[in-house]
């Protein structure tokens, strides 16, 4: 296990020493530790609610892809459209799609 020391001032050293006493930890460094794994789970939380964000505004943008039929569908449709299609003409549509990507990125 690594060690970090770190420098506190007489408040905050008295504040972290009460939590200890209090809340029933066996000194400072099992305290800070605990905050450390709360912060993380915390971080990944609000990760989370970013993807579930992305997901709600792609769900409006594209109210027709709400189920997974219409969703099947629309990819059935594609594949469809792809055998129809020169290889040129994927090259330029997959060109087209990133290209739209990466301004939907830029602008989000």
């Amino acid at each position: 296990m690594a060690t970090l020391h770190i420098s506190l001032s007489d408040t905050l050293k008295d504040f972290v020493q009460t939590q200890v006493d209090l809340r029933g930890f066996s000194n400072a460094s099992d305290y800070v530790r605990t905050l450390i794994r709360e912060a993380l789970e915390k971080q990944k939380l609000s990760e989370a609610e970013r993807v579930i964000q992305k997901m709600e505004k792609l769900k409006a943008a594209y109210p027709e892809l709400d189920s997974v039929e219409n969703r099947r569908k629309l990819l059935d449709d594609m594949v469809r459209e792809s055998a129809d299609t020169t290889e040129e003409e994927e090259e330029q549509i997959m060109q087209t799609a990133i290209a739209e990507i990466k301004a939907y990125r830029q602008g989000n």
